[in-house]
């Protein structure tokens, strides 16, 4: 191979290997957060009530970058959540999980795969455990 094929080469391999980051999230518990297992923003979720058709979709509307934590008893200003199907759009503060479920929190944004954990609430509808659970500072 000559000189100007292996830059190529090269540059193609960085390319690939550094265009998409993995759509990994963790739910730490103990601070009710969904985190983002590297540097991209939190910018969509998707929430399916694993029993019922309740769903949702919360999303990042500001121009600036999305946080990398969404805290899910306080959402903060910059997100919307839309239900159901017909996705209408709902008031932060009547946003709730239903007591005593299971849920799936998707997460597919950019080019890379999309990314899900199972999460359990209790009777107060906090989550109480989740098969991918971390807490990051």
């Amino acid at each position: 191979m000559s000189l100007k094929s292996n830059f190529i080469y090269f540059i193609f391999l960085l390319t690939v290997l550094t265009s998409c980051q993995s759509n990994a999230i963790s739910f730490c518990i103990e601070s009710q957060e969904i985190q983002s297992e590297n540097s991209k923003g939190l910018h969509r979720i998707y929430i399916e009530n694993d029993s019922t058709i309740e769903t949702y979709m919360i999303e990042w509307q500001e121009k600036i970058a999305p946080p990398l934590k969404l805290n899910l008893l306080y959402i903060p200003k910059g997100y919307f959540i839309k239900s159901g199907w017909q996705n209408v759009l709902i008031d932060i503060s009547d946003f709730k999980l239903k007591s005593n479920s299971k849920y799936t929190f998707r997460r597919s944004q950019g080019d890379a795969s999309g990314y899900e954990i199972k999460i359990i609430t209790d009777n107060k509808s906090a989550i109480l455990s989740s098969n991918k659970e971390k807490c990051t500072k």
